[in-house]
This record gives structure tokens, C-alpha cells and sequence, in this order.
């Protein structure tokens, strides 16, 4: 790397060191609106909001029909076992 190196912001001001530029960058409109219009705007297409819908609504099923199935897995297991010792032995020391 060259002495004479210098580091150009898109809003042209020139810095010394990366660092600076780095340090510029995180409060620089112009750099701040280009990271912003680089990215697709998903969020205003109709499609991929309707695609998110959809997989959000699958998931919920699925959810839910884990549930049930562990609820009626609960509820067998509890009818199975309906003759549970639940006296709990107490442990004396003899001395």
C-alpha cells in the first residue's frame, strides 16, 4: 500500500485511513440511501407477501396438528396409568 493512498466515499469526501472511511460510512447519507436501494424491495411485492402468508398458515397447521396429536397421546398414556402410586415413602434414620 502506497503513502499516498486515500480511502473516497460515493458522497466524495476523502479519508487517510480505512478506519475513517469506515467510521464516515456509518453516518453518511449518501452511503446510508445506497445500502437501502441496493436491496430488492420484498416487502412491497404482492407475491412474496402472499408466498409468506401461505407458509406462516402451513406452519400454524402443522403446529397444530402436532398438538393434537400429543394431547391424544397425554390422554392415553393418563387412562393407561390411572392406578399411579403417588404416596411418596419417607426415609426415617434409626438411630
Amino acid at each position: 500500500m502506497s503513502k499516498n493512498a486515500t480511502y473516497i466515499c460515493k458522497c466524495n469526501r476523502e479519508y487517510v485511513s480505512n478506519s475513517g472511511l469506515w467510521k464516515h460510512k456509518k453516518m453518511c447519507s449518501v452511503e446510508n440511501a445506497s445500502v437501502l436501494s441496493d436491496e430488492p424491495n420484498k416487502l412491497n411485492d404482492v407475491s412474496y407477501l402472499t408466498n409468506l402468508v401461505l407458509e406462516v398458515v402451513k406452519s400454524n397447521n402443522e403446529l397444530q396438528k402436532q398438538n393434537q396429536d400429543f394431547q391424544l397421546q397425554m390422554m392415553d398414556y393418563c387412562k393407561s396409568s390411572s392406578n399411579i402410586d403417588t404416596s411418596f415413602p419417607t426415609n426415617t434414620i434409626k438411630s
